[in-house]
């Protein structure tokens, strides 16, 4: 196993055993939730939760396209903001992050970085880490006067120590959790005293992803069903003025249609029916299919578009019907999974948001559903992103196909695809139920927590699982409530364990998320066939591009032979050849390696430090 799927492995077993601990401590005798503890506070769980993002963030884990891009536009920003648009290539994000990778450039030339350092890696995730710890403190300021005891504690850890959450942000190096953090401080705001300063985060969303788009109706619904013109004038009016300040600077320098067409370019530049997103069209095996292709009399574009029209009325529906505070995540909820599963352009992480709103959810509604489909979404967001950055960590190619049956990719894209489309389809059933029906599967002791006095649980017809493994629950006194072991006492005076169906069940789930891992990155049967080898070293070769490109990593497959070491240039824009400064190695044999480049150039140079085996 490699070490994405070690870190993936241990991370999925600590996030399993705090559901099975929040199972067994939630009504009953054992409700040990419903009681604060000092030792399971707020403070302790997030700096835990930031250490071992420290801990992973330098590892050789993330997506080099996105991080030399990154790298490339801070560095780009901290050298001439203002003409950035102009000057960097493959520039498509919009203002508001450019404006935070513009400050770490900054920071890493007062501290004297290249841009390619595990520090300066660590930097350029840093945003997203910090973002990750906002919104599960947001989390916990959403739970704190609504659910008792250390609940609001372990709703936040469930969001910080989320697998899906630690692959995406502290491994990938990706944004999507600040742009999650920007919306949850929007949601808040909706319910606050002022609710039209939420138009300051939600714009900042907007300028930080084009995703943010997709859920600007759940806002729109929620001021219209206050029948307050006042107060979407004025949120209107925060929000559009947040907008000019934050993008004036630029709209100076390109132009007052640059935005717009900022925003066209970047949705013209991936059209596929799906770009590595396990949902309905991967499942019908449209991935990497240019969405201009029929599918059933209309192009895959035709449906994504009937199937956003379809979200967005039954999430109107569900407003207009619906009642309570949780309409807004409901929404959301609705409209994230919705366009994710159902339309195209979608990417392997935009299911992301999903997450927050499902904990955010059960924070109002205590709706035991909410954490079951929490848990499910996690393990699917898990698997999509696991899937893509695992590949293009062993190939330098992250697209999966339909032929990558060896590697088990394409059976992993059509599994995960088929339980998002029915997560959705489930979803939008009990988003029915909790919103417009009221009715709630309230789980067993989670009740307001009380004013200084101890927290009274009623009897509950919901069966709380015993420990299980059959330990004494009062192992000191044996009370008359003490659990007893489930086990025998055979002739040979050994002790006998009962194993329940439920420690079976756990079993099998601990072992299938491991069997997962391990087979997507067990091998194939084909290697490369055609061979490069030095004899002296003199040797070496030239990789002519067609046109200038950002080449993020040179990737190689290592032959028979070993201990070949060589030097690499690559070609600048004013047609000089560049060191790269790590060399690349032959240190073993049968294997892909990659080393990083990071650059824009349209010719790279090869030249034998000392002769091995085979490159491919």
């Amino acid at each position: 196993m490699n070490t994405l799927g070690t870190v993936a492995f241990i991370s999925f077993n600590i996030f399993i055993m705090g559901f099975i601990y929040i199972k067994n401590n939630i009504g009953g005798r054992t409700n040990t939730l419903a009681s604060k503890s000092k030792l399971f506070s707020i403070g302790p769980v997030l700096w835990i939760a930031f250490v071992l993002r420290l801990v992973l963030a330098p590892l050789n884990l993330h997506f080099s396209s996105d991080i030399g891009l990154f790298s490339y536009w801070s560095q780009q920003g901290a050298n001439d903001l203002l003409h950035i648009y102009s000057n960097a290539s493959f520039l498509d994000y919009p203002p508001f992050y450019i404006y935070i990778l513009s400050f770490i450039g900054a920071v890493g030339r007062l501290l004297g970085f290249s841009g390619g350092e595990s520090a300066y890696i660590v930097l350029l995730k840093l945003p997203s880490i910090l973002a990750d710890l906002a919104t599960a403190y947001i989390l916990y300021r959403l739970a704190v006067k609504r659910l008792a005891g250390s609940w609001p504690v372990a709703v936040a850890a469930l969001y910080a120590f989320n697998p899906a959450v630690l692959i995406d942000t502290a491994m990938w190096g990706q944004v999507d959790s600040f742009l999650v953090m920007l919306l949850a401080a929007g949601f808040y705001l909706m319910d606050s005293d002022r609710p039209q300063l939420c138009a300051l985060p939600f714009a900042a969303a907007i300028l930080t992803k084009p995703q943010g788009l997709i859920l600007m109706p759940v806002v729109l619904f929620a001021f219209l069903k206050r029948r307050d013109v006042k107060l979407l004038l004025k949120t209107l009016a925060y929000g559009i003025g947040t907008t000019i300040i934050l993008t004036l600077p630029f709209m100076i320098v390109e132009g007052p249609k640059w935005l717009f067409d900022l925003y066209l370019n970047t949705a013209s530049h991936y059209n596929y029916a799906s770009l590595n997103a396990f949902n309905f069209f991967g499942m019908v095996g449209a991935n990497l299919k240019q969405d201009s292709e029929t599918f059933i009399l209309f192009s895959y574009m035709i449906w994504g578009f009937i199937f956003i029209f379809m979200t967005l009325a039954y999430t109107g529906l569900v407003y207009i019907r619906g009642k309570g505070k949780h309409l807004p995540y409901l929404g959301g909820l609705l409209l994230s999974l919705g366009v994710f599963v159902l339309s195209v352009r979608m990417h392997e992480r935009y299911m992301f948001p999903v997450m927050f709103f499902l904990l955010a959810i059960f924070v109002l509604t205590k709706d035991k559903w909410s954490l079951i489909f929490y848990g499910i979404s996690s393990i699917t967001v898990f698997a999509n992103i696991y899937v893509v950055l695992e590949k293009m960590l062993r190939t330098g190619d992250p697209h999966v196909y339909m032929r990558d049956q060896a590697y088990g990719d394409s059976v992993a894209l059509i599994i995960i695809s088929i339980i998002n489309v029915l997560l959705l389809i489930a979803v939008a059933i009990w988003s029915w139920r909790i919103g417009v029906s009221g009715k709630v599967s309230d789980l067993p002791g989670i009740g307001k927590p009380p004013d200084d006095e101890a927290i009274e649980v009623d009897d509950d017809p919901i069966e709380v699982d015993d420990d299980p493994i059959g330990v004494d629950d009062d192992p000191i006194g044996g009370g008359s409530g003490a659990a007893k072991p489930e086990v025998d006492k055979e002739e040979t005076g050994h002790w006998k364990l009962r194993l329940k169906r439920k420690d079976v069940i756990i079993m099998a789930v601990m072992t299938l998320v491991y069997l997962v891992i391990a087979f997507i990155n067990l091998g194939g049967f084909e290697v490369p066939e055609t061979q490069w080898q030095a004899e002296d070293l003199s040797d070496g070769f030239i990789i002519e591009l067609p046109e200038e490109a950002y080449v993020s990593r040179l990737t190689y497959y290592c032959g028979l032979g070993e201990n070949g070491s060589y030097h690499v240039w690559f070609m600048d824009s004013s047609g000089q050849y560049q060191k790269i400064d790590q060399a690349m190695e032959e240190d073993e044999f049968y294997k892909w390696k990659h080393l990083d480049i990071g650059a824009v150039t349209r010719s790279i140079r090869v030249r034998t430090i000392s002769p091995g085996g085979s490159l491919h």
